[in-house]
């Protein structure tokens, strides 16, 4: 189960547990996003997945719809232990997605970091 959750920098004020999953396209996705997807199903998938967004090494951040693609990648995945999202532009509608992984997903993830990230409070 979940063990760490960094929200440093971040206005949450709920987090609702379900979203239905949207089936989407990587090809617009940033360029790391894309390149991780394949390996989350491989022998060769990493346990610390580090996804913060640095404007040095990354084309772009992550947004919601990112987010979402990556919940759903990791729901049956046994493997990451550690997942870094920092920095990036996942609001409330990414972090319900990231919930529902974590309810589908619960023994396996273990940290999560948000830091950082764009309001992750419900809209006003």
């Amino acid at each position: 189960s979940l063990q760490e959750l960094f929200l440093e920098g971040n206005e949450i004020e709920e987090v609702l547990m379900f979203q239905v999953a949207q089936g989407r396209q990587l090809n617009h996705e940033p360029r790391h996003l894309r390149n991780l997807i394949p390996l989350l199903g491989s022998k060769e998938c990493p346990k610390d997945v580090d996804l913060s967004y640095s404007a040095d090494v990354h084309d772009r951040p992550l947004d919601d719809t990112s987010a979402s693609i990556l919940a759903t990648a990791l729901e049956n995945n046994y493997t990451v232990t550690s997942l870094n999202l920092s920095d990036n532009d996942i609001t409330f509608e990414g972090i319900q997605s990231l919930c529902k992984m974590l309810y589908q997903n619960y023994y396996t993830l273990t940290h999560l970091n948000l830091s950082r990230c764009r309001d992750l409070g419900p809209d006003t």
